[in-house]
């Protein structure tokens, strides 16, 4: 049986595809536009019944958070519901020029930022439909860009490179893309995961150190580094739970929860693990770990580290997955605005069957 655990923070943007408030917004401009010759008083109805279609969508819309996982096999991003069913490529292969996907997250702005570690550059795609937008970032010094986190005015951008002259964090502007700077050259050069902590640090996994460095995201000053306490090995993915600790993901085989404020290993949640790199927290509080070898997506008690059984069977090498949360119309929301407009409809007809008075005014 699976025990009771109390669902962390899950680490990606709440922002909506399809907010209630960004479609009344619309609704403005839609109004602007209509026709000259329609009464104030259809207009008013028409924009009563869009607000009132988009309060009932806000009101009964559940969050259903789907997984979305880069697969570098397929040159693809695959998206999977959160019960672990195929919903297929959200990007499909090779779209935008698209050659090893990496990190992925989605921005402020709702699309979904995924990086390319072989082209050194940051594509952006629509958060609703996965349609390629733009290239996002490309700069000579983003050399093998990998995990990102939006925090602030910027994305943070890990490097995995084998330069000795390159690695380490890269920042960049949040709206344009632009890179601000660089941090952690020349002694951090295949930097794997990021996140942003607690304490609203930059973590990075330092795979070559076997460390974890904390740095400031405003002055790119390392604070302190993690090592020795917690036999970090060789780390890889990393997150934090509910209580602020860190979860860390150990290419040797291991994940751990380590104090994040000094170092100190809490406890070792799992062991035994062969080829794994990534873990992140499922909408119901389960740890999800991906395996290489079995080329699955697995489910983890956070508590006691014992095996629930695989989330997803994704038939390629698992590189890099996020959870994010989108509405989903309940039945109810449904019926109420199929109510609507079928009313609308109705008084609509019956305007245009009532003729028209042909007396002139003098």
């Amino acid at each position: 049986g699976r025990t009771n655990v109390k669902p962390p923070r899950i680490n990606a943007p709440r922002q909506s595809l399809g907010c209630p408030l960004c479609k009344i917004r619309g609704g403005f401009f839609a109004l602007s536009r209509m026709n000259s010759e329609q009464s104030g008083l259809e207009m008013n109805m028409k924009f009563a019944a869009f607000v009132i279609l988009s309060i009932c969508f806000s009101w009964c819309a559940d969050l259903r958070a789907d997984l979305y996982m880069s697969s570098p096999d397929t040159r693809s991003i695959q998206r999977y519901t959160n019960s672990g069913s195929s919903l297929g490529d959200f990007v499909t292969s090779g779209a935008g020029g698209l050659r090893s996907p990496g990190g992925l997250t989605f921005g402020p702005d709702g699309n979904l930022y995924v990086s390319d570690n072989a082209a050194n550059r940051i594509l952006r795609y629509r958060g609703d439909t996965g349609a390629f937008i733009d290239v996002f970032a490309e700069d000579i010094l983003l050399s093998g860009p990998n995990d990102m986190v939006f925090h602030g005015d910027n994305l943070f951008v890990s490097l995995w490179t084998n330069s000795p002259s390159t690695g380490g964090v890269a920042r960049l502007d949040a709206t344009t893309g632009n890179l601000e700077t660089t941090f952690g050259d020349g002694f951090q050069r295949r930097t794997h995961s990021i996140a942003i902590g607690p304490d609203g640090n930059i973590y990075a996994a330092q795979f070559d150190q076997a460390s974890i460095s904390v740095f400031n995201p405003d002055t790119a000053e390392l604070v302190r580094t993690i090592g020795s306490l917690a036999s970090v090995g060789r780390p890889m993915g990393i997150t934090f739970n509910g209580d602020g600790n860190l979860i860390l993901k150990d290419w040797n085989g291991s994940v751990r929860i380590i104090d994040p404020s000094n170092g100190a290993l809490i406890s070792t949640l799992i062991t035994g693990l062969n080829n794994t790199q990534w873990n992140r927290f499922a909408p119901d509080g389960t740890l999800i770990v991906d395996n290489w070898g079995s080329q699955t997506l697995d489910r983890y008690d956070p508590s006691t580290g014992a095996f629930l059984g695989q989330f997803a069977n994704v038939g390629v090498t698992p590189e890099k997955f996020v959870f994010y949360e989108i509405p989903e119309p309940t039945s109810l929301a449904l019926t109420l605005c199929l109510g609507l407009c079928a009313v609308t409809r109705r008084r609509h007809r019956s305007r245009l069957a009532t003729p028209r008075s042909t007396a002139h005014h003098r």
